[in-house]
């Protein structure tokens, strides 16, 4: 039994909203749906939100970035956003070229500047997403001296607060 012309024009459409989604740039859907507001009725707003819903919720929980230890809103977070200078002690190794210019090389990123000329204490070392997940991070190992120094743990940086044994989340002692 072939399926009711309204079920296969339903169908339909979502497909091609899929197929318009999926190759316009966020951008021009941002700028068409900004303007469609204006003359949009009520049950077209509540229907985008309810169907913009994660992405409300997504806009207004907070989240800790494990890699450069500042807050963030997912909605927000784009490749570049975690960005980690470097430190004023940097570890370099320099090398001469010619008889009058040195050059020195980052170890925790290979960027490579005129010592004489540029101090790269103020240049960013990291650019990356945000994120809350520690697996998505190379922290730097002291030990083994691996990994990029500037990047350390939650723990590190004293980020994580400890809880005292018995308090609760008001800092009251629970009672027994």
């Amino acid at each position: 039994m072939p399926p009711k012309p309204a079920v296969a024009k339903a169908t339909k459409d979502r497909d091609a909203l899929k197929s318009l989604l999926e190759t316009s740039s966020s951008r021009n859907v941002q700028r068409a749906l900004i303007a469609a507001l204006t003359n949009s009725t009520d049950e077209q707003v509540k229907a985008l939100s309810d169907m913009l819903s994660s992405v409300a919720k997504a806009a207004s929980t907070q989240k800790h970035c494990v890699r450069c230890h500042d807050p963030f809103f997912e909605n927000q977070n784009h490749p570049k956003a975690c960005t980690i200078k470097h430190n004023s002690e940097a570890d370099a190794d320099r090398a001469e070229i010619g008889s009058d210019t040195m050059v020195a090389e980052l170890a925790c990123c290979g960027y490579t500047y005129n010592p004489e000329e540029e101090n790269p204490s103020n240049k960013p070392c990291i650019f990356a997403a945000h994120t809350s997940n520690p697996e998505d991070v190379d922290y730097f190992d002291g030990d083994q001296g691996e990994g990029n120094e500037n990047v350390i743990t939650c723990g590190e940086k004293g980020c994580t607060k400890k809880k005292r044994k018995g308090a609760s989340t008001s800092g009251l002692k629970k009672k027994k």
